[in-house]
């Protein structure tokens, strides 16, 4: 089959199936979410861990005793992070 026919097939499934489908979209497991969660749980469980900012793709922490040792500088992104530390750990999802 070749790109255009999927795509046909595709839209004529979705106009027949729209409000199931959108059903679907809208409660389907989302892998990011989940392993970040994770992620950050795990890091506020151990005491000697900062977290500094958190998304679905990207968690920054750092150490309390980098914490001390490091003064946090700067307003932040502009957003929710008011304040970050200089230097943290990030971990980064690459789908």
């Amino acid at each position: 089959m070749s790109n255009p026919e999927i795509a046909q097939i595709c839209h004529s499934i979705y106009k027949k199936h729209q409000q199931a489908l959108d059903i679907i979209f809208q409660y389907k497991g989302d892998k990011e979410y989940e392993v970040s969660q994770i992620v950050q749980e795990s890091i506020a469980s151990i005491p000697d861990l900062v977290l500094d900012a958190a998304g679905r793709t990207i968690i920054r922490f750092t150490t309390s005793e980098l914490d001390k040792l490091i003064p946090r500088v700067g307003t932040g992104n502009g957003g929710a992070l008011k304040e970050y530390s200089c230097l943290n750990l990030k971990i980064l999802a690459k789908g």
